[in-house]
């Protein structure tokens, strides 16, 4: 991968945030590359379990196009649709079959209490 110079010094604000603390927080406009970075920093780290907590509009498509071109090694699962009982199941089984991978859920699934005890059985390694 190759970084702009933004990106690049976001990786290593990064790395120096994660040195001192558990999470770090990138903010920046639309398009200026933030899924790349993030991206990036997963492989970087090699994160292997990766959850992105997304707005709905972006949950199908964007961020499994974002991963295929910048992190193909990742198998993603999108969860943009479907019951929270059948969102639970997928999560369960893809994340038994794959590694590494990424799970993409809107924000409002993750409050549901039958989804948030899902997603801690799975110790991911990374959120975006």
């Amino acid at each position: 991968m190759t970084l702009w110079q933004h990106q690049q010094d976001a990786l290593e604000f990064i790395d120096a945030t994660l040195q001192a603390s558990p999470g770090v927080l990138i903010a920046a406009g639309m398009g200026s590359g933030k899924s790349y970075t993030a991206i990036a920093s997963l492989q970087q780290y090699k994160r292997q379990r990766v959850l992105v907590l997304a707005p709905k509009s972006v949950v199908n498509n964007v961020w499994h196009s974002e991963f295929t071109q910048w992190g193909p090694e990742f198998k993603v699962l999108e969860l943009g649709s479907g019951s929270v009982k059948k969102r639970c199941e997928l999560l369960q089984s893809f994340t038994n079959q794959f590694t590494p991978f990424a799970v993409v859920l809107n924000y409002d699934v993750v409050y549901r209490r039958e989804m948030l005890a899902a997603l801690m059985q799975v110790g991911f390694d990374a959120v975006i």
